[in-house]
């Protein structure tokens, strides 16, 4: 919010509601991640630690893990993790949709609660 209020206009302050699409805040250095698949990949992961302990299974463990994470391609839009689940008894991977282009709608709610106002945010994709 900070980034995006001026002087003139504190969006943390006062609020914002925007009225027609183009009048819409951008905010920058802004991303959101949408989770949209989780891919067991627990096989592929302790194959490739088989049999090797110590440094060695820690190189092929982060090894593994880059290569699944490439993966899913070059396309900046996309992006991919190796999770680890119960200390190494499960691995995912989870796919992400990227948006870069997000916009603020801050708003005061008229919903009051021990005297303070609570302030609904809702982020959307460009």
């Amino acid at each position: 919010m900070e980034q995006i209020s001026t002087p003139e206009q504190n969006l943390e302050e006062n609020g914002y509601s925007r009225r027609r699409r183009p009048k819409r805040k951008k905010c920058p250095d802004f991303e959101l991640d949408q989770l949209v698949e989780i891919r067991d990949v627990s096989k592929d992961v302790q194959g490739a630690m088989a049999g090797k302990t110590g440094d060695e299974a820690n190189k092929a463990l982060h090894a593994k893990e880059a290569e699944l994470q490439q993966s899913c391609g070059s396309d900046r839009s996309v992006r991919c993790d190796v999770v680890s689940l119960y200390h190494g008894g499960v691995y995912d991977l989870y796919r992400y949709k990227r948006y870069n282009a997000c916009a603020w709608c801050l708003r005061r709610s008229f919903q009051w609660r021990n005297s303070v106002a609570i302030r609904t945010i809702s982020i959307s994709a460009l």
